[in-house]
């Protein structure tokens, strides 16, 4: 009887171990030009923010399907940027200790330079729930390599998830706010911090002659503040 009840122990603990790793359907993965392959034309905004590889993975998890998706970028404001793009509707936002937003179908997280996006399909609280188990092994910490939004939006409120979104390039701004495109003309390597619903956006610029050079398009009556390579606009 004892040897019986030992080999029933032994069985359910190996079931739970079981689900407690996900099982892996497929695999893959897509670096530099390649993922055009995956993504047709969107990968052309990835590669604004300096896109380098790609992680796809497909699992079964605690009895859910997920699709996860590891995105390294150029450096950790970069996946940020992407991330912001990617945000809306969030649920739960920035409490894992970084930048985070979990919708009913959808787990989104900044980790150092990883943007990672988790999909479900159920949108129960069991997929979030076994989304966030998924986190702590596909994602590094989201606390490696935070980024701190500039000190000249500190006024804004918390969380910046879903409010502050970074624009990296034409693409970018097109999609978003469309009304810079003019301001930008003919440059590279600039940063605009979009705080939509908070009536203003950051123009952080390469050189002063970039800075020079929007200062003069920008609408003087738009101007709230000007720095050494920044300058902040009203919406």
């Amino acid at each position: 009887m004892k040897n019986i009840l030992f080999g029933l122990l032994l069985l359910l603990n190996g079931v739970a171990f079981a689900q407690d790793r996900p099982e892996m359907v497929r695999e893959r993965e897509f670096l530099g030009k390649a993922l055009y392959g995956f993504m047709n034309g969107g990968s052309d905004l990835y590669y604004e923010y300096g896109f380098e590889k790609l992680v796809a993975r497909e699992v079964n998890y605690m009895g859910e399907e997920f699709i996860i998706e590891n995105y390294a970028m150029g450096s950790a404001e970069d996946a940020f940027g992407i991330y912001s793009l990617h945000t809306f509707r969030c649920q739960r936002t920035d409490s894992l200790g970084g930048f985070d937003c979990q919708s009913q179908y959808q787990t989104q997280v900044v980790a150092g330079n990883q943007y990672v996006s988790i999909v479900f399909q159920s949108g129960t609280d069991a997929a979030r729930d076994a989304a966030d188990k998924l986190l702590n092994i596909y994602a590094p910490n989201p606390e490696e390599g935070k980024i701190e939004i500039p000190q000249e939006l500190a006024f804004l409120p918390k969380p910046y998830s879903n409010t502050v979104k970074l624009l990296r390039g034409p693409l970018a701004i097109n999609n978003t706010y469309s009304d810079f495109l003019p301001w930008v003309d003919g440059m590279t390597g600039y940063s605009v911090w979009l705080a939509e619903m908070e009536g203003c956006a950051l123009f952080v610029l390469k050189n002063e002659d970039d800075f020079n050079t929007v200062k003069n398009r920008v609408p003087a009556s738009d101007i709230i503040k000007t720095g050494d390579n920044f300058i902040l606009v009203a919406l």
